[in-house]
């Protein structure tokens, strides 16, 4: 949410777990290792610059809110859970949903040109 140039980051155990994860990965820890920092030093960052919600597994998707990778439901239901303005990813079966739910789904670039 953008509100009198504030903005508000969101997130869920799911986002937070796929983080971790993702930071955990070969070619990201390795970049992570030659800054002198570990992994969870960056997770911590994080959730000290967002607002962690409660993840509402119930939220059932229509198919044309769902992304092709089925297993990327949890980002959509994360932002449904958040009753976020917009959901901003770089995964391109993610952006292809343009809106869920009057949720804009915008990549980073278009995200930071609509401020």
């Amino acid at each position: 949410m953008v509100e009198a140039q504030k903005l508000t980051a969101f997130a869920t155990l799911p986002l937070i777990k796929e983080l971790n994860g993702v930071l955990n990965r070969s070619k990201f820890k390795f970049i992570i290792k030659s800054r002198g920092l570990k992994v969870g030093e960056y997770v911590i960052k994080y959730l000290s610059l967002v607002k962690i919600v409660p993840y509402i597994s119930s939220i059932k998707l229509e198919e044309n809110e769902t992304p092709s990778d089925i297993k990327d439901s949890f980002v959509i239901k994360s932002a449904i859970s958040a009753s976020v303005d917009a959901l901003i990813s770089g995964d391109s079966d993610i952006l292809a949903l343009k809106h869920v739910r009057g949720i804009s789904v915008l990549s980073p670039t278009d995200f930071f040109l609509s401020l």
